[in-house]
């Protein structure tokens, strides 16, 4: 029992402090190892609380796991056991898991994340930024959000670029900006990293600013495209292009085609 719970800390260490690339399966192996020891049987009652505080990280690492019994061990740390390190960013995904999710912990325990130094690689941490911001934004903190997103740096995937235009564009819409809205809504659409699940909803959204803006001349192209997407979006563009077929005169005469798209 006590050389597999050796094993189980060593790889704790290596994975808080070894390459961040294999970071993720060396914490998968630390809890595999941590599923080998039976903590009554470790004679050392300090061994006991660090077994379950380490076992909780590891198996809070892999994303697995009892959420707020992980929180729980987390957030009561053995004296002298923890430095920081990655139990902030842990709890926050542990925080996004919990049901109904913690989203204010969530934000806090973020934020003292990626206020200090950390030991992801640039990339992650822009999809961490982006994270809070969208943490931020589901709080209504839209300023927050906002400082976030604008903080990406230039190692942001295209994925996560994408993704911060479009959350961009919701707190524009929400502001009723929406001017501003389409235009980063058109932004997200010609980024190489917006998902093909992503640009029916995010051209329904561009439409629903054109609305608003009082053009449906210049909304029915992004709801034909959005009505032809896979998902629930394409019922949705379909109302509304049923709706605006409805009142527009030159459409007299095509009421087969607006009962057609509700069909």
């Amino acid at each position: 029992v006590q050389a597999h719970f050796l094993v189980a800390c060593s790889l704790v260490s290596v994975a808080e402090h070894g390459p961040p690339e294999a970071a993720a399966d060396v914490w998968a192996a630390a809890a595999r190892a941590f599923g080998k020891v039976d903590p009554a049987k470790l004679t050392d009652p300090a061994d006991q609380k660090r077994y379950l505080f380490r076992m909780a990280k590891a198996v809070a690492a892999t994303g697995t796991g009892d959420p707020k019994a992980l929180f729980t061990a987390l957030s009561n740390p053995p004296v002298g056991e923890d430095d920081g390190g990655e139990r902030p960013r842990l709890l926050a995904e542990i925080c996004l898991r919990i049901d109904p999710p913690d989203l204010k912990r969530a934000r806090h325990e973020l934020t003292t994340y990626l206020s200090g130094p950390t030991r992801q690689p640039p990339a992650a941490v822009a999809k961490l930024k982006l994270a809070l911001a969208q943490i931020h934004a589901k709080l209504n903190d839209p300023e927050g959000a906002r400082k976030w997103l604008r903080d990406l740096g230039p190692s942001a995937g295209a994925d996560v670029q994408a993704a911060a235009t479009v959350q961009l564009g919701k707190l524009a819409a929400a502001e009723g900006n929406w001017a501003e809205a389409v235009k980063l809504f058109d932004a997200a659409q010609s980024a190489p990293g917006l998902s093909a699940d992503q640009r029916g909803p995010v051209r329904f959204q561009a439409g629903m600013g054109l609305l608003m803006m009082k053009n449906p001349t210049a909304a029915t192209p992004y709801f034909e495209q959005a009505a032809a997407s896979p998902g629930p979006v394409a019922a949705a563009a379909a109302v509304r292009l049923a709706e605006l077929e409805a009142k527009d005169p030159a459409a007299k005469g095509r009421r087969t085609k607006t009962v057609d798209r509700l069909e």
